[in-house]
């Protein structure tokens, strides 16, 4: 995708282009909203593109290797599951921290970063990306899953008239899901009223729009990318949420019909 500074100097499209342009090519090119620019990775290679203060953008590719094309239990159902889930945390971090540098948002090498280096022999970058990540697991399993599970007991067994219920687990798993929903939703609407997050949202969005450029197979350039919609079917952040609410109707479901057959969950 070109600068927008160079935008004048491209020979306007004889074709009107739109989101309705026909899509040509399925493609599992994802990618991830960093720092002011996007990420792109691919099967092999992961290329980033960052906008420096001074209006550059500064473009870094590499090629990854995939595990679990060497080994054949990395590519076992669940396991490979786990292994993609931690892989790509643990290449978002890093991408994430590296465009603060290119940015110029990072803070100078400290001492123990210094005496980390030098001592010990351990790359501090990596030291903080790992526990970034581990936080990150951390605080998604306090809010998703321990802090709703909690809210929903409190509230089924203080509620007489759930508690008393011969529904109570099916009320519980409804209750459960409505508000891992609920905390879902605030979250996000919470950090855009992070100044940095907002920018980052709307990094994410021109992400969605390069993808569907390419998808139609139309030349990656600014002013096609402007017609496309800032909305993807493959979107990670619209996946958690249909995950959510299609989990919220399966286990009333699962309750409400154990329910039925007298096998009370208590």
């Amino acid at each position: 995708m070109t600068d927008k500074n160079t935008k004048n100097k491209e020979p306007k499209q004889k074709n009107v282009i739109d989101r309705k342009t026909k899509i040509v090519r399925r493609t599992n090119i994802g990618g991830q909203a960093v720092l002011e620019g996007v990420m792109m990775k691919g099967a092999r290679s992961i290329a980033t593109a960052v906008r420096t203060p001074d209006g550059d953008i500064t473009v870094e590719s590499k090629y990854v290797k995939d595990a679990k094309q060497r080994n054949a239990f990395l590519r076992l159902p669940f396991v490979r599951g786990v292994v993609n889930l931690f892989t790509q945390l643990f290449q978002g971090t890093g991408i994430m921290m590296r465009s603060a540098e290119v940015y110029g948002d990072y803070a100078e090498p400290s001492k123990l970063d210094k005496w980390m280096a030098d001592k010990l022999k351990i790359n501090p970058m990596n030291v903080l990306m790992g526990l970034s990540v581990v936080l990150g697991v951390l605080l998604a399993v306090g809010l998703f899953v321990f802090l709703p599970n909690f809210l929903a007991s409190l509230i089924c067994d203080n509620i007489a008239a759930i508690a008393s219920s011969s529904l109570k687990s099916l009320w519980y798993s409804l209750i459960e899901g409505g508000l891992m929903l609920l905390i879902f939703i605030f979250y996000i609407l919470l950090v855009t009223l992070m100044k940095d997050v907002r920018r980052v949202f709307m990094y994410h969005g021109a992400e969605h729009k390069v993808i569907s450029c390419y998808e139609r197979g139309l030349d990656l350039t600014v002013e096609n990318a402007k017609h496309m919609p800032r909305e993807h079917s493959r979107c990670g952040t619209t996946f958690l949420f249909f995950v959510i609410a299609v989990s919220i109707m399966v286990f009333v479901l699962v309750n409400f019909m154990i329910e039925k057959c007298g096998l009370v969950v208590s």
